[in-house]
C-alpha cells in the first residue's frame, strides 16, 4: 500500500495521456505513435479505445495505422453498446417507477454526463440501486421486461444475491444489460455509503424521452472511486473508472471532492485514490492528500491487498477473495456456500462436488503460478466485456 506498488505505478505514456485528454486545461504532449502501438491491448481492454482513437487520429491518418483500426472499431462498438444500454434502461426503469420503486442510476450516463461532450464516455450496461427491500420485486419486474440471468450470473445458492452479493446482472436479447444493486459495491466498504442515500440524493435527468434520477456528481465520485476495487479484483487496472475520477474531481475541485469522501466515512480512500493519481499523472489539477500506510486501517488495509490493489498478490486472481468485498457475517455465508453449492448448481455445471472441488483446486494452483482464472486474453476480455458488464 505504498506508492511504489499501487495499481498505477507503471503505466506507459500512451495511457497517462489517455486519463487527462480533454480534462485538463494544461494537457502533456500526446504520446508517440509507437505508445499507442505498445499499448493498444491494454487500452483496448481497458475500454479507452474512444480516447485512443483521439490521441492517433490527431497524429495520423488513423487507417494505415496498425491499431487505428481496433482503436475506431472498439470505439464505435463502444457506442452502439452504450445508445443499446440506454434503450433497454430506460425500458425497465420506467417499468420500475410504474410499479412504485424508487431507482436512481449510477454509473453508465450517469457518469458520462460529467465528461466533455467531444470526448464521450461510452458503457455497456445500466447500474441502478433500489433498496434491499424492493430488491426482489426490482429484479421480478426486470425479468418480465424481457431481462434474464446470463450463465455467468447465476449463484452457488438463490440467496447469494442478496447476503453475498451487492446485486445482479440482467441481460436482454436484443442488446443492453442492467445491474441492479442492493448495497454499492464493494460491500464491506459502504456502511455509511448506502444505497438510499444515493436515491434520496439523486437528481432529475432523462435517458431516452424517459425521466430519471441519477447520482449526484459528489456520489458518483465515491461511487467511481469504489468501483476501481471491483476492476482491481476482476484483473484489470481500471483506466475507465480511473479517468471517471478525474473528470469529476476537475468538477468539483479538491476540496468539494475531499468532503464528499469523509461525510460517507471514505477518506482514506480519498487518499489513497489522490496519491495513486498525483504520483502517477503530473497534469493532475489537484493535490496529494499526502496519504501515509498509517492512514488506512488494517481491516481495510488487508481488504484492499486482497482486492488487488498492489496488482502483486495472487489471491486477488482467485475468486474466493470476494470474501475480502463483504462485512464478515455475509463472507463467512458466502465462503461456507461456496464451499458446499446447492445440489442443483453442482449437478447442472460439475456434476458431482468432488469434480467442483477439483475445479477449484485446479483454479488455485494456476493463481499461485501467476495466471489469472477470470480472463487473460485481450479476445477474451472484450468477449466477457460484452457478455457480462
Amino acid at each position: 500500500m505504498t506508492r511504489a506498488n499501487g495499481p498505477l505505478h507503471n503505466l506507459g505514456p500512451a495511457a497517462r495521456w489517455c486519463l487527462t485528454a480533454g480534462l485538463v486545461s494544461d494537457p502533456h504532449p500526446p504520446a508517440t505513435l509507437a505508445d499507442f502501438q505498445n499499448e493498444g491491448e491494454l487500452l483496448l481492454n481497458e475500454g479507452l479505445a474512444p480516447v485512443a482513437f483521439q490521441g492517433i487520429e490527431s497524429q495520423t491518418e488513423w487507417q494505415v495505422h496498425p491499431m487505428g483500426q481496433a482503436f475506431y472499431s472498439a470505439a464505435m462498438a463502444g457506442h452502439l453498446r452504450s445508445m443499446a444500454a440506454d434503450a433497454a434502461g430506460a425500458k425497465v426503469i420506467s417499468a420500475l417507477t410504474n410499479a412504485g420503486i424508487s431507482v436512481a442510476v449510477i454509473k453508465g450516463p450517469s457518469v458520462a454526463r460529467l465528461h466533455p461532450q467531444a470526448w464521450p464516455r461510452s458503457y455497456s450496461d445500466i447500474d441502478v440501486v433500489v433498496s434491499k427491500r424492493e430488491f426482489s420485486n426490482a429484479v421480478s419486474c426486470s425479468l418480465n421486461e424481457g431481462f434474464e440471468y446470463s450463465d455467468r450470473s447465476i449463484p452457488q445458492w438463490r440467496w447469494f444475491n442478496l447476503v453475498c452479493r451487492e446485486g445482479v446482472n440482467l441481460h436482454a436479447h436484443a442488446g443492453g444489460n442492467i445491474d441492479i444493486h442492493h448495497h454499492v459495491p464493494p460491500w464491506a466498504f459502504c456502511k455509511q455509503f448506502t444505497v438510499e442515500h444515493v436515491i434520496a440524493n439523486s437528481i432529475p435527468a432523462n435517458l431516452c424521452g424517459i425521466p430519471i434520477d441519477i447520482a449526484t456528481a459528489e456520489d458518483q465520485l465515491l461511487i467511481a472511486s469504489l468501483h476501481v476495487l471491483n476492476d482491481l479484483w476482476k484483473g484489470k487496472i481500471g483506466l475507465r473508472s480511473w479517468r471517471d475520477i478525474v473528470a469529476i474531481m476537475n468538477s468539483l475541485g479538491g476540496d468539494s471532492s475531499a468532503q464528499a469522501f469523509d461525510s460517507a466515512g471514505l477518506g482514506w480512500l480519498f487518499a489513497l485514490v489522490t496519491e495513486a493519481l498525483t504520483n502517477a499523472l503530473p497534469d493532475v489539477e489537484f493535490e496529494s492528500s499526502g496519504v501515509i500506510d498509517g492512514q488506512v486501517p488494517m481491516s481495510i488495509r488487508w481488504r484492499l491487498e486482497a482486492l488487488g490493489w498492489s496488482r502483486q498478490t495472487s489471491f486477488s486472481r482467485h475468486r474466493l477473495s470476494w470474501a475480502t468485498r463483504l462485512p464478515t457475517a455475509n463472507a463467512l455465508a458466502y465462503l461456507a456456500g461456496t464451499a458446499f453449492p446447492s445440489p442443483g448448481y453442482i449437478r447442472d455445471r460439475h456434476g458431482s462436488l468432488f469434480n467442483y472441488w477439483k475445479a477449484g483446486w485446479n483454479e488455485t494452483l494456476s493463481t499461485r503460478h501467476g495466471s489469472d482464472f477470470r480472463m487473460t486474453t485481450v479476445e477474451d476480455k472484450l468477449e466477457g466485456e460484452q457478455g457480462i458488464n
